[in-house]
């Protein structure tokens, strides 16, 4: 068999596909998917990791993803990936400029639902008020 080696991390793989998923998610990164029972510490950095783990350490099945950073949960995977891409840990970036409210959300829609939802959102368009306000590091 023709093996194919982590250079970073020496283990093998019978597939460049394999491999490819293993850089990809994987090597050097921290585990993204933690345990939630009480008092286990176990960490994962696959889902199907931390399924096989409910199953056998605590008899288990879950349908919830969790964040391992601020344990908030979510119904899939692409959430979580979406929520540590754009949310955990980051500032949020889009104001509200509507007079005295304060309002600031970490994703664009979300301002978009604050403004439609809000009373000030009858006192002018969403468009008037949608300023966009991003570090200027970006």
């Amino acid at each position: 068999m023709n093996w194919h080696y982590c250079s970073n991390c020496s283990r093998k793989y019978s597939s460049k596909v394999s491999l490819k998923q293993h850089l990809r998610l994987e090597c050097g990164k921290e585990p993204t998917f933690c345990c939630t029972s009480p008092g286990c510490q176990y960490k994962a950095k696959r889902l199907w990791n931390l399924k096989r783990h409910y199953m056998h350490s605590h008899n288990l099945t879950t349908r919830w993803h969790y964040c391992c950073n601020c344990s908030r949960k979510y119904s899939s995977q692409v959430g979580l990936r979406q929520h540590l891409r754009l949310e955990c840990g980051k500032e949020a970036t889009f104001c509200c400029q509507y007079p005295g409210c304060g309002y600031k959300a970490k994703r664009l829609w979300t301002l978009k639902q604050h403004l439609s939802s809000r009373k000030h959102s009858q006192t002018k368009t969403a468009q008037q008020i949608l300023i966009i306000s991003r570090p200027e590091s970006e």
